[in-house]
């Protein structure tokens, strides 16, 4: 079997209904699926939902159930563990699947059969952003000879593919996370410390969906890195720059973008909504501008500015690093750095 989709699934029973939907219409069918479910309300509705296309599927279709939540890693893990496809990939049940998204992804990852397989990502919904590519590789690349890797790979892991081999080691290093969300930020750049070859493909394959319901939490983050740190620092060479580059790209780039889109954009039209969403928003943004502040005036981050590798250069991101933007312009960063 070519391929392994490991799918965490919503409450939402039409979700559940449409990606199975899409799964039975792709133009290839040389793939298994793995839905991870945590106990919720609507847990018999889903399973009399998967139980119908059990019978489409047959035994490609497994499910790990969880009888309490669980977080992201942990539901990721446990599926890694019973997987059978040579590639593996993160496609959640609120994601809308074209009939040509597995074939093309499996064309791609069957040509290169590198390690890690990274393409283009584009976010949906409540945020929508169309980035340009942050790396070029022209050929498959070992990740020993181009660290930059680390410094530039997408900090999620939704827009990537990986080989059997590479989740089998993960398995046998699986050290304790942090809770985590959605992007899996802490499983991302463990996966990406554990892989040799690497190739990055200029083009969108999928879109991931972003909802209402898509909590942006800075202190998960500052969680996840405090993790990832460790995961660097372990490592066998001297990779620290790219680690240092990566994080504030994160939380001074990325993540201040990020959450200001989800947290106004969408909301401010749906007004059941919109006094809990304010008010838990502003929170989070406040919590992320707090750590911002202290990150710029600390001496570290000036030694950073002056001495990372990366820093070093002159283009977009480092200039939104190097400078402390405030929030009322949080909302047009992600805009600077599309194609």
């Amino acid at each position: 079997m070519k391929l392994t989709i490991i799918s965490s699934i919503t409450e939402n029973e039409r979700d559940t209904n449409s990606f199975l939907k899409d799964l039975t219409e792709q133009d290839t069918q040389d793939f298994e699926v793995i839905l991870c479910l945590n106990k919720s309300t609507g847990t018999k509705k889903i399973f009399s939902i998967i139980s119908e296309y059990s019978k489409f599927f047959g035994s490609r279709l497994k499910v790990i159930w969880n009888y309490k939540n669980q977080s992201v890693n942990y539901n990721i893990a446990s599926a890694f563990r019973i997987a059978k496809g040579n590639y593996i990939t993160i496609i959640n049940s609120d994601t809308s699947l074209r009939k040509y998204y597995l074939l093309k992804m499996i064309e791609q990852a069957t040509k290169y059969d590198v390690d890690v397989l990274e393409f283009k990502p584009r976010l949906i919904g409540s945020t929508r952003w169309k980035p340009k590519a942050r790396i070029i590789t022209n050929e498959p690349v070992k990740i020993a000879n181009r660290p930059d890797v680390l410094a530039y790979t997408f900090p999620f892991i939704l827009n990537k593919i990986f080989k059997k081999s590479l989740v089998q080691k993960c398995d046998k290093n699986w050290p304790e996370h942090s809770t985590d969300d959605k992007l899996a930020v802490t499983l991302n750049y463990q996966l990406m410390l554990l892989s040799k070859t690497y190739m990055y493909v200029d083009s969108r394959i999928k879109r991931d969906y972003f909802d209402l319901e898509t909590w942006i939490n800075p202190k998960t983050y500052f969680n996840n890195f405090k993790d990832v740190e460790k995961m660097f620092m372990n490592y066998e060479s001297k990779i620290m720059h790219e680690y240092e580059y990566a994080k504030n790209y994160f939380f001074k780039v990325f993540l201040p973008g990020l959450i200001t889109n989800i947290s106004f954009i969408s909301v401010r039209n749906l007004i059941h909504y919109k006094e809990l969403n304010e008010k838990r928003s502003k929170k989070f943004i406040n919590d992320l501008k707090l750590y911002i502040d202290k990150l710029q005036k600390s001496p570290e981050f000036k030694i950073f500015m002056d001495t990372n590798n990366y820093m070093l250069l002159k283009n977009t991101e480092t200039d939104i690093i190097k400078n402390n933007i405030p929030v009322s312009k949080w909302r047009a960063i992600l805009n600077e750095l599309e194609e």
